[in-house]
C-alpha cells in the first residue's frame, strides 16, 4: 500500500477520488501499512512526476488544534522540506488539508475556492524555525500581519514576541493584508521569534508598553532598549551631569520634545519604580509605567 501527496484537497473518503492511476498529478509517495500518512521517512517523489527534481517531504502532525474536528484520528497534515519555484519550503504546501471554520473538512465540489481549497475563513498553519506548529490560525482575507502578531500573542509566553512573519520568500509586513500575499486555506507562515528583556506595563501613553529588547547601542555604559513601536528606554546625563533614565521617541535625545517618562539614577538598569512625567512632554497627565524584568535579567 502506498501513501501519496497530488495535487487534490485531501478528501474524507478515498472513494470520492478519481483517476489516481495517472502518476501526472503525484508529487510524492510513501509505503505505509496505517490509516495515516508516515512521518518521517519512505517519501520518494519516483514515478511521481510532480515532485521530479525536488527534494522530498517530511509530514508532521499537529499536536494540537483549535478545531475540535481536527484529532489524531483525523490527522491535519503540515508537509515541509519541498522547495516552492521560488526556493524554500512551499508557502501553501498544507492546501491538501482543507477545513471548515468548524474543523470540517470538505471536498473540492464544496469549496469556493479555483483550486479547491477554502478562502473564507482562511486556515493558516504558523510555525517558528523549528518547524513545530506554533498555531493554526482562522483568519479573514482582510487580516494584516498586524493582526496576525495580535492573535499570536495567545500561543506566547508573555516574554515572546513575533518580530515578522514570512510567507515563502515574502515578508508579511504590518500592514500587509492575507489576500495582499494571496495567502489561502492551509498556507504556511513562518513566525520569526524573540524573546524580550524587560516588560512594561501600565503606561498611559500606550505605545510605552511592551517588550523591549536591548540593542547594539549603548549610552553612558549601559543598553539602548526598544520596543516594537519604536520607543528607546535608554541612560541620559544631563549637562550637569545628573543621570536619568527615559522612554523617549527615538531622534534628538538632547530635546525633550520626544520624552515620555524619566526617572533620576545611576543604576546599571533601568528602575523598576519612581518613574515620573515631569518635564516629559509627551507623558504629562498619563499614568506611569511598571517595569518588569526577567528573573535573569538583573541580578
Amino acid at each position: 500500500m502506498w501513501c501519496r501527496l497530488f495535487d487534490q484537497c485531501w478528501p474524507e473518503s478515498h472513494a470520492q477520488l478519481e483517476g489516481l492511476t495517472d502518476p501526472g498529478g503525484d508529487f510524492y509517495k510513501a509505503p505505509c501499512t496505517t490509516d495515516h500518512p508516515p512521518q518521517r521517512g519512505g517519501w520518494t517523489r519516483t514515478a511521481c512526476d510532480g515532485g521530479a527534481e525536488t527534494s522530498t517531504t517530511t509530514v508532521a502532525y499537529h499536536g494540537q488544534s483549535r478545531n475540535d474536528g481536527l484529532n489524531l484520528s483525523s490527522p491535519a497534515l503540515l508537509t515541509t522540506g519541498a522547495p516552492s519555484e521560488n526556493g524554500g519550503s512551499p508557502a501553501c504546501s498544507n492546501c491538501a488539508n482543507p477545513i471548515k471554520f468548524d474543523g470540517v473538512r470538505v471536498d473540492a465540489a464544496e469549496s469556493n475556492s479555483k483550486d479547491g481549497c477554502l478562502k473564507d475563513p482562511i486556515a493558516l498553519d504558523v510555525t517558528p524555525i523549528s518547524g513545530a506548529l506554533l498555531a493554526r490560525l482562522m483568519v479573514r482575507s482582510e487580516w494584516t500581519g498586524a493582526d496576525i502578531k495580535a492573535e499570536l500573542k495567545h500561543s506566547l509566553d508573555r516574554w515572546a514576541v513575533v518580530a515578522k512573519l514570512v510567507s515563502g520568500s515574502l515578508i508579511m509586513e504590518d500592514t500587509t493584508s492575507v489576500s495582499d500575499l494571496g495567502l489561502t486555506n492551509g498556507c504556511l507562515l513562518q513566525a520569526i521569534v524573540y524573546q524580550c528583556d524587560i516588560i512594561v506595563e501600565g503606561a498611559g501613553a500606550n505605545k510605552v508598553n511592551g517588550c523591549y529588547v536591548k540593542t547594539d547601542r549603548e549610552l553612558e555604559s549601559c543598553p539602548v532598549y526598544i520596543n516594537d513601536q519604536g520607543i528607546i528606554l535608554f541612560k541620559y546625563r544631563m549637562s550637569a551631569g545628573v543621570l536619568f533614565w527615559y522612554f523617549s521617541e527615538d531622534g534628538d535625545l538632547m530635546k525633550s520634545d520626544g520624552d515620555y517618562y524619566r526617572v533620576e539614577g545611576n543604576q546599571p538598569h533601568p528602575p523598576d519604580a519612581g518613574w515620573n512625567h515631569r518635564l516629559c512632554p509627551l507623558g504629562r497627565g498619563t499614568t506611569l509605567p511598571t517595569i518588569i524584568f526577567k528573573s535573569e535579567t538583573v541580578v
